[in-house]
């Protein structure tokens, strides 16, 4: 996007660089077990299902889409998708900002991991809509299919991404080609409506779940689509022929019958120039890659909307004195912008929408993204021409995330969204237990409000009864943990992500029908959010039976049961996050780790003390395979204890091993009493592991 019109000369010159395909591999196939195996595996597998109770598998998290009113107030940001893996040179687009992000420009390839990334980012900047570049550019169409890609898959994991909104570039779409498009004819409104279903269709197909609609950007149910220069300069004639009628009633042809939202019409934003040739029936207009300044407002129909941008400085392109420069001062100017729009916002009539100018239009140095902090990246001019004196800095604070943090402070002020809200998204609470029995729960829940949660903030997930008594479960707090879920990245658990809390629960002594309520707490503050109620039928004996528990993790939790250390030499682990889960796996086969190896604690268990115990152990079926139990028993060291058959549903499961002659006299390596391994030596990947009387 270029403020003037100088940008033509220069982008006729330029190239796109081709699209890089993805090229998939397919591991090779395990080698087929024999015959005899093969039965063995299949009546193992037959035994587990007869006797191990289902757990309810956790499936995509999809969820119900925010739609705003037009009396919301909510904040938006331009998003560019033309990024691909390439050599920055002097010539090449896209390449040259005088803001190197912080992770390279060589990153920013334009893949879907590359735009999970961004999105997060986005979401930790509090930012509620994206207005994504829709261009005719044949080149980087993957990378917009990509971006819809990466914005489902964090959907499915339970996050709330901002509602996306069609950006259609005029200039990009038809100027630059120096191609016209005729407003006032039946076939030029069949070619513009077609560039937005190329959109839409992309968007569908990668978003294919019952909540899609509900994430496209909606003012009072209508499709917001926005525009930038529907003119004639940019090839387009008769632009005030186009009714609202000629773009509605195409996509509601289109997509009305699978998507009713096409049913409701569309709310027509434009830009806030060339006022005769904008349609009078826009709804909205934004200051949006048409001025200069830091900060500016439009008031049309009644509608007062504000431009916030941090700086501008396009020297790396367009040489100096014709550049175009306006200084970030280290985030002050920007900072600045907010406090114009924070001072302004109640006026009559009231600002309800803001356009950021940009999240990442690169070469013109405009974005929010994490950017290096230091020395500007400039270019030497071209020969014969001078080199510019501008100078500016990213941030006085050397802050990365400069205006990423400073967006989502002043966006809780403007948008006045709760500081504390939760949404439960799943969990899997039993609906019986034993008395006294220990069982894993894990709950899902998404942080809904501005404030992010860690546990240096007494963020945590509380457990109570409903009424706001204390409960006879325990423990009645889970943490959270500030090394991980990218805490150290973000901040906390931002807005819009989920937290998965997998936790050991214990029922009381007394048996009875109990009431529990999960809920998130902010310790000494409130409890807030959605409440999961559930009610748990504790029956049985009251005699509890006597387990040694090991929780593996980053920090395992122990209760008479360990792993030796340091670990044997055959059996090195690391911890690892695997399906949601914090837990452990051997750490490389490839060199000799296959065993975990686990110790009984002497005075739980030693030397025949326990003959009888289940060796529960929890595990991640990610392929087909067997994992085998060898113990300490009263035939040897490494007595056989049985296997279990993966199925490759990639999911977490739980086997029980009995023995019969559990000598743990500390006989195996590294003084241990048993020790678990897959098949063909390939990783594994354990939680709990217990050792039950």
């Amino acid at each position: 996007m270029s403020t003037c019109g100088s940008m033509t000369d220069q982008l006729h010159r330029l190239t796109f660089p081709g699209p890089t395909p993805a090229i998939g591999r397919r591991r090779p196939r395990e080698a087929k077990l024999g015959f005899v195996s093969a039965v063995l595996a299949v009546l193992v597998a037959l035994l587990v299902l007869l006797v191990v109770p289902s757990v309810e598998a956790q499936g995509n998290l999809y969820s119900q889409g925010r739609t705003f009113s037009s009396t919301d107030r909510f904040i938006g940001a331009h998003v560019f998708h033309w990024y691909t893996p390439f050599n920055t040179q002097p010539g090449d687009w896209q390449a040259n900002g005088a803001w190197q992000p912080l992770e390279g420009r060589q990153n920013w390839d334009g893949s879907v991991a590359f735009f999970k990334r961004q999105i997060k980012d986005m979401m930790d900047a509090n930012l509620d809509v994206i207005y994504v570049e829709l261009m005719d550019v044949p080149e980087v169409e993957q990378q917009r299919i990509n971006l819809f890609r990466a914005y489902a898959q964090l959907r499915a994991e339970g996050y709330d991404p901002p509602k996306i909104a069609v950006f259609l570039d005029g200039f990009m779409t038809w100027g630059f080609k120096s191609a016209t498009i005729n407003f006032a004819t039946a076939s030029g409104k069949n070619a513009l409506v077609d560039h937005y279903k190329r959109f839409y269709d992309q968007y569908f197909a990668e978003n294919t779940d019952p909540h899609a609609d509900s994430y496209l950007a909606q003012i009072d149910g209508r499709l917001i689509i926005n525009n930038w220069h529907l003119i004639q300069y940019h090839g387009v004639q008769n632009a005030t022929s186009l009714t609202r009628n000629d773009v509605e009633s195409r996509l509601r042809a289109a997509y009305g019958a699978a998507h009713p939202v096409f049913n409701n019409g569309v709310y027509w934003i434009n830009t806030a120039h060339w006022d005769d040739e904008m349609q009078s029936w826009t709804d909205e207009r934004f200051h949006q890659f048409s001025n200069n300044n830091h900060f500016a407002t439009i008031t049309w129909q009644g509608k007062k909307t504000a431009m916030l941008k941090p700086g501008f400085w396009n020297e790396n392109y367009i040489p100096p004195p014709n550049a175009t420069f306006l200084p970030r001062n280290g985030g002050s100017s920007y900072n600045n912008a907010w406090n114009q729009l924070i001072n302004t916002m109640n006026g009559s009539p009231p600002i309800r929408r803001v356009v950021i100018e940009s999240w990442n239009e690169y070469s013109e140095s405009t974005g929010l993204y994490e950017g290096d902090p230091g020395p500007p990246f400039i270019h030497s001019p071209p020969e014969g021409t001078n080199p510019g004196t501008n100078t500016d800095s990213w941030s006085s604070s050397n802050n990365p995330r400069e205006y990423i943090d400073r967006t989502a402070t002043r966006a809780r002020q403007f948008t006045g969204l709760p500081e504390r809200d939760a949404k439960i998204l799943w969990s899997n609470v039993p609906t019986t237990v034993s008395p006294n029995q220990t069982f894993s729960v894990t709950v899902i829940v998404r942080n809904e409000g501005t404030d992010e949660w860690r546990a240096s903030k007494d963020y945590k997930l509380g457990i109570r009864k409903p009424n706001g008594f204390t409960t006879p479960f325990s423990p009645t707090r889970v943490l959270i943990n500030d090394g991980l879920d990218e805490i150290p990245r973000f901040g906390g658990i931002f807005r819009s992500r989920p937290k998965t809390f997998t936790f050991n629960l214990t029922a009381p002594s007394a048996p009875g029908t109990y009431s529990v309520q999960f809920q998130m707490v902010r310790e000494f503050v409130a409890w807030f959010g959605e409440p999961l109620v559930k009610t748990i039928t504790v029956s049985g004996s009251t005699s509890p039976p006597a387990t040694a528990t090991l929780n593996l993790g980053t920090n395992d939790v122990i209760d008479k049961l360990r792993r030796p250390s340091p670990e044997p030499t055959d059996g090195d682990t690391v911890s690892a996050n695997k399906g949601g889960r914090n837990c452990r796996r051997i750490r490389n086969p490839a060199v000799g780790d296959r065993y975990m190896y686990f110790r009984v604690d002497d005075s739980f268990a030693l030397r025949g003390s326990r003959p009888t115990v289940d060796i529960e152990v929890t595990y991640f079926d990610n392929a087909t395979g067997i994992i085998f139990l060898q113990y300490d028993g009263s035939g040897g060291a490494y007595s056989n204890g049985g296997i279990v058959s993966m199925t490759g549903t990639n999911t977490w499961k739980t086997h029980t091993f009995t023995v019969n002659d559990a000598y743990f006299g500390n006989r195996q390596n590294r003084g241990s009493d048993f020790r678990v391994y897959r098949s063909h030596n390939a990783f594994m990947w354990l939680d709990v592991v217990r050792v039950i009387d």
